[in-house]
Formats: C-alpha cells, structure tokens, sequence
C-alpha cells in the first residue's frame, strides 16, 4: 500500500519565488500517524480482515501545488504471497 498526503500551503510558501510544485512537508502530523489512521479507515470500510495482512507500506508527505487541494491518493495492491 503506498498513500501520498497532501496538505493545503501555508502562506508562507505561496510568494512568486516558491515553486509551482508540490514540497515535502516536514511538520507534524507525522506519516506514520497519518498511514495508521488511513489503514484504520480501509479496515473499518472492509478492505481487508486486519490491517496486520498490509506488508508493505510507504506514505509521502507533501504541500500541495500552487492552488491544489489538500487530501491523499492511497493504492492498494495485492502482493503474490505464500503464506508459510
């Protein structure tokens, strides 16, 4: 599973010289935090049994781009396991 979150921009980050893009976000709430919460979601909706089957997970932190909208883009893919 791999969730990207994005925030809205402080205004700070929205003068002429920062960049269109989006930009890593390094202030809390952490993403491991973040990731939880959304696991819990896909659990509670049914997705899955139990989020102890997710074996691989990567979440990404971001401002969203110049005028974008704040909230998170999650992919869940079936891994080919053999349970042992």
């Amino acid at each position: 599973m791999s969730v990207r979150f994005y925030f809205k921009r402080p205004q700070r980050l929205l003068r002429k010289k920062d960049p269109v893009d989006r930009i890593w976000h390094v202030a809390k709430p952490d993403g491991d935090n973040l990731a939880k919460a959304v696991l819990d979601a896909l659990t509670d909706a049914g997705w899955w049994g139990d989020d102890c089957q997710v074996c691989l997970l990567a979440a990404e932190k971001f401002y969203a781009n110049k005028g974008g909208e704040p909230g998170a883009v999650v992919l869940v893919q079936a891994l080919d396991c053999v349970e042992r």
